[in-house]
């Protein structure tokens, strides 16, 4: 069924086409670069976003002593970087306003994170910084699909149709593209999803790795006419083995890991053979150790990027709050790129919530939660597969009514699990980090909790 809203989306994904159309050359190119190449460029575009923040944006204006003026000599990115500290997410929380230039870049547009790592982000981005972006990832489609406009079909959080909706998907009357809804994916709407894909004949699959396998494991061994024309594209979490097996063997030739984050930092695409290659315009990416120092290849360690693509706001060795193993500064992968390989991303893997049915829900901390008036924090923590215990810290008390909240935060639960729910709210002063690594979880999910209290603190 036709949207407006689906179309919409469509003319701003054509609009920034058209706004990167002045880095097409480079971004074609930068797929021929060698390893110097690379590195060379890094380096380059990292001193033009370094002198601008210490320039024009107030955050490294006021902390000039640990970003100092950069020698004529410093030519290796990597050892510049490592001079600098790192910059954590509750820095970044704490000064957000003060990240961005003064003034503003003209055409400066802004968004909010998803919140699901902690309180979200105000990011900004200018409407070229977003045609560069999407240049870069038309290329990809270009060499995956072989069209820069691939006809196709994304797994969307974004529909909330009432459990009694005849609405699963939004089309897009102009382009043809289909927004699917992920809480449709469900053993009641299999025959009216196969009719949509076989009807749609997607050459790309777009979604959470999550959602792309539910998607896998609903349709089952049904064979499509289109499958061998098709590519499907997983973001957000982490593809787990058996995971591509089963969306390979039942809905597309190809399943291609895309690695980025909403900070447009950075950016790695797995190619052909399986590895993942950092792209050189977008971002620098830093495996680190708890002292801050590359660990050696092969092991884990936390991810710290570097953007080199937003002057909007420039983020300088920022941690994601991710894990991986180490990457490979120079590429000998048989595809031919030479760009660095970064080996398989951990910590990504958002729980998944489950329903009783069978199915594994994703996206319900960005969905859910996102945006709330005025709350700092908020996680969902499901301990059985209709009982959900929220916890909610908020900027001050009394800014907006509990009642309010709690409705806004059970409907949506409600229209996305398509089923009727107990949810046990609680105000807290903060929400406890769980782990090693003491990283934030928007969706918890543990049926054998039974103390509950261990996910949060007591206010105090």
């Amino acid at each position: 069924m036709s949207n407006w809203k689906a179309t919409k989306i469509e003319l701003n994904t054509r609009i920034k086409s058209l706004a990167g159309l002045p880095n097409r050359s480079l971004v074609r190119n930068a797929w021929q670069m060698s390893t110097d190449e690379f590195w060379n460029y890094q380096a380059t575009a990292f001193k033009s976003v370094y002198e601008f923040a210490r320039n024009r944006v107030p955050f490294y204006q006021k902390n000039l002593n640990d970003y100092p003026v950069l020698s004529s000599r410093d030519d290796n990115v990597l050892e510049i970087l490592s001079q600098f500290p790192v910059l954590f997410k509750q820095t970044l929380r704490a000064n957000n306003s003060n990240f961005l230039p003064s003034p503003l870049l003209p055409l400066t547009m802004f968004h909010t994170t998803s919140g699901t790592s902690g309180t979200p982000l105000r990011l900004s981005e200018t409407l070229g910084e977003k045609g560069f972006f999407q240049a870069i990832n038309e290329e990809f489609f270009l060499r995956i699909c072989g069209t820069r406009y691939p006809r196709s079909l994304y797994l969307t959080g974004f529909m909330t149709p009432s459990p009694n909706s005849e609405e699963l998907y939004w089309r897009d009357i102009l382009f043809g593209n289909v927004a699917l809804s992920i809480y449709s994916l469900n053993s009641r709407n299999r025959a009216r999803i196969i009719e949509l894909i076989n009807n749609l004949k997607p050459q790309l699959i777009w979604g959470y790795a999550s959602a792309v396998h539910q998607l896998a494991i609903l349709l089952g061994d049904r064979t499509f006419l289109s499958k061998d024309r098709c590519v499907a594209v997983v973001t957000s979490e982490t593809l787990q083995p058996d995971w591509r097996a089963n969306i390979e063997n039942s809905i597309c030739r190809k399943v291609f890991n895309y690695y980025s984050s909403q900070e447009y930092c950075h950016l790695a695409v797995e190619c052909l053979e399986g590895q993942m290659h950092i792209n050189p315009l977008v971002g620098i990416v830093e495996i680190l150790d708890k002292y801050d120092r590359p660990v050696k290849e092969g092991k884990l360690g936390r991810v710290v990027v570097t953007g080199l693509l937003r002057k909007s706001m420039p983020l300088i060795r920022y941690e994601l709050g991710d894990a991986a193993i180490s990457t490979s500064y120079v590429s000998n992968c048989s595809c031919g790129l030479k760009w660095p390989i970064i080996a398989q991303v951990e910590g990504r893997l958002e729980n998944l919530v489950k329903t009783r049915d069978g199915r594994r829900i994703g996206m319900l901390g960005y969905s859910v939660l996102k945006d709330l008036p005025g709350v700092k924090e908020s996680q969902i923590v499901q301990v059985d597969y209709e009982k959900f215990i929220c916890n909610i810290v908020k900027f001050e008390a009394d800014s907006v009514e509990n009642e309010y909240l709690e409705h806004l935060i059970y409907e949506q639960l409600i229209k996305r699990l398509q089923t009727n729910v107990q949810i046990e709210f609680r105000y807290l002063s903060s929400i406890s980090r769980r782990g090693s690594r003491a990283k934030f979880s928007a969706v918890v999910v543990d049926f054998e909790q039974r103390d509950i209290q261990n996910y949060s603190e007591a206010v105090v």
